[in-house]
């Protein structure tokens, strides 16, 4: 897992400055909210995608396994990836950079052999590769390595720094032991000081890429590869004055939550996912592609539709929540991104193919009516949560096929159009809506004026 890691900056169709060995230059899947995509390299088959590293872990969004912050630990009820394959016979090898993902929290749930004393990025993977060639050929194995080597304080080494620096010298700033928070952010960053700090960024990305690199060569000579399943993805992105703030605290913008997930093994046709996806699924797709059973989960296996076996959904809703600073919750509904800041009681929306920086807020300056989207927002995410619970609990001997229904039917009331329809605030609130919208240019049409 690489923290940090946005799909914007690390990918070649999104970045061309970082066409490195793993990020290879695949298909623009812009289009997609976040995409999964599998492409040719080199010829290995690599698939990419696209946050939290506990739903990546559990197969479950924050609101079931409770982390919303970092500094909490997964309920000991909800089973982790490591342990679940470990119960099925895999030898476990998680290496990680410390800090959240660290003994202290749980992350060495499931591991036979854990070593979370923060370890360098380099370092790690020369102990994952000296761990796997001891390993006999017909044991199964699961070997985690974490790195925080893309995080602020975004300090490549220095040949990474100088390869992608653009700005003049009255653009620089010191950057040693520097965050967005709380150090940017109480800064009256310039643009161009900003591009300084993204530029070290992707330096930071570079360099990562480069080392990831040469331990998937290293795997290649002994001739594992061949053989291994090589999952790669982040938690989230990071922001860069886009919506006025450094890093990827107290955000839920695209460029915060839209993050990549490669992965390489035998039996993954090259293909492009037109299916909206969770770092949930990352769990149940591994398992499908292992043929392990998986326990109780949210999350559901991508595994169909790259095989072809079943049609993409492109309406899927997908869910975000970070209570890291304000409470923010976000949904992915057909076209739309809707963010809800629960502190402030503002909700925004907008439409991430026509505006994939999330520029043009759909939902106005209009406070009455923000208000009003905020409260019916608020309600859903709310009964979504308490019915997250409900169809987990179903998922262990209940029929969901009714409760799953009901979710995407309470649900279709955050698209613009849902909540012109039904702001789930009464009759009269409804009316008041459905009379201002009649006064207004529609929605979508707000984006060319």
């Amino acid at each position: 897992m690489l923290d940090a890691v946005g799909v914007d900056a690390s990918v070649a169709w999104a970045n061309p400055r970082n066409r490195g060995r793993v990020f290879p230059n695949v298909p623009n899947p812009r289009q997609f909210r976040s995409v999964l995509v599998v492409a040719e390299i080199d010829g290995e088959r690599f698939f990419l995608d696209p946050s939290d590293s506990r739903c990546a872990f559990g197969g479950l969004p924050p609101a079931l396994h409770g982390v919303t912050v970092p500094t909490r630990k997964v309920s000991p009820d909800v089973p982790l990836l490591a342990e679940v394959l470990r119960d099925d016979g895999f030898l476990t090898i998680g290496l990680t950079a410390g800090r959240f993902l660290a003994e202290r929290f749980g992350f060495d749930r499931g591991f036979e052999h854990f070593n979370g004393d923060n370890l360098s990025f380099a370092r790690a993977l020369g102990m994952a590769s000296k761990r796997i060639a001891e390993i006999d050929a017909a044991e199964r194995f699961f070997v985690f390595i974490h790195t925080y080597a893309v995080h602020c304080p975004y300090d490549p080494p220095p040949k990474y720094a100088a390869r992608f620096a653009t700005r003049p010298e009255a653009d620089r700033i010191d950057t040693r032991g520097r965050c967005g928070h709380p150090h940017y952010n109480r800064m009256s960053l310039t643009p161009g000081q900003a591009r300084f700090i993204s530029d070290r960024y992707d330096g930071s990305i570079r360099y990562a890429d480069d080392v990831l690199g040469e331990f998937l060569e290293r795997l290649e000579r002994s001739g594992r590869l061949a053989t291994t399943l090589v999952a790669i993805t982040s938690d989230h992105g990071e922001e860069f004055l886009e919506h006025g703030k450094i890093g990827h605290r107290g955000t839920l913008y695209i460029q915060s939550v839209r993050v990549p997930w490669l992965m390489a093994g035998p039996g993954l046709p090259p293909s492009v996912v037109a299916e909206p996806v969770s770092l949930a699924d990352v769990m149940p797709t591994l398992l499908d592609l292992l043929g392990v059973s998986p326990p109780p989960m949210r999350g559901i296996s991508m595994l169909p539709v790259i095989r072809g076996e079943r049609e993409a959904d492109r309406d899927r809703l997908v869910f975000s929540q970070n209570d890291w600073g304000p409470r923010l919750y976000s949904a992915v509904v057909g076209d739309h991104h809707i963010i809800v800041n629960d502190i402030r009681a503002v909700a925004r929306i907008y439409d991430w193919r026509e505006d994939p920086e999330e520029r043009t807020n759909l939902a106005g300056g209009d406070a009455g009516r923000n208000r009003e989207l905020w409260l019916a927002a608020r309600s859903r995410f709310t009964a979504l949560k308490n019915d997250e619970a409900r169809v987990a609990a179903e998922r262990l001997g209940a029929a969901s096929a009714r409760q799953s229904a009901r979710t995407r039917a309470s649900l279709k009331s955050l698209t613009p159009r849902g909540a012109r329809r039904s702001l789930g605030l009464g009759a009269r609130a409804a009316a008041r809506a459905r009379a201002r919208c009649r006064r207004r240019r529609p929605i979508r049409r707000s984006r060319s004026s």
